[in-house]
């Protein structure tokens, strides 16, 4: 079996990014609102995901 994945699938791209808000809407939903890099872009469409790491920080 030959199974070709067009490489868009696995283009991984990692950023650090401003939290510009992050405020609970509902018991379990939370809106987080981020800043990119100047200059880049996300493509999200409704239904994907995205993983966050977020920096082992006390405040």
């Amino acid at each position: 079996m030959d199974i070709n994945v067009p490489d868009e699938i696995f283009n991984i791209q990692k950023w650090e990014c401003t939290v510009r808000s992050n405020d609970s809407v509902a018991t379990f939903i939370k809106e987080l609102i981020l800043e990119l890099p100047s200059g880049e872009n996300l493509d999200f469409l409704a239904g994907g995901y995205i993983q966050i790491e977020f920096l082992n920080i006390m405040i």
